[in-house]
């Protein structure tokens, strides 16, 4: 049988989401984990922000979308997605790399992390390498 979630209760699971994401980048940088009744009542307090700011007067509630650059893949390739992320004062640099089917389907996705002071050439370069 399959439940559905109230309109509510999806918003505060994509800020859970959105939440547990930028807590586990803390802990890969250093940074103790929070528990999880503060995660939870940070992201309903978010949410509950987030709501009141846009029913105010004057902010726009919808906006055109501008067409994306990004394309899918042709038919039975693949297409390589990779990012990179450098903490300049602890000396860290994290890289993540997606590989995904034309069909949407995900083959493989990797992050890695190390220590390192490096120009955004050679990051860009370390990170085409490690996503190969």
């Amino acid at each position: 049988m399959q439940q559905r979630l109230s309109k509510t209760d999806l918003e505060t699971w994509w800020m859970l989401a959105w939440m547990l994401q930028g807590e586990r980048n803390e802990v890969v940088h250093g940074h103790r984990a929070r528990n999880a009744s503060c995660l939870l009542e940070d992201a309903e307090l978010y949410l509950m922000e987030y709501k009141n700011i846009t029913k105010m007067k004057g902010l726009p509630t919808k906006c055109l979308v501008q067409r994306s650059s990004w394309e899918a893949p042709l038919v039975d390739h693949l297409k390589l997605n990779v990012n990179a992320d450098v903490d300049l004062t602890a000396g860290w640099i994290g890289i993540e790399a997606v590989i995904q089917h034309s069909n949407g389907t995900i083959c493989r996705a990797i992050s890695s992390k190390f220590q390192g002071h490096f120009g955004v050439y050679i990051v860009d370069c370390i990170e085409l390498r490690d996503s190969l």
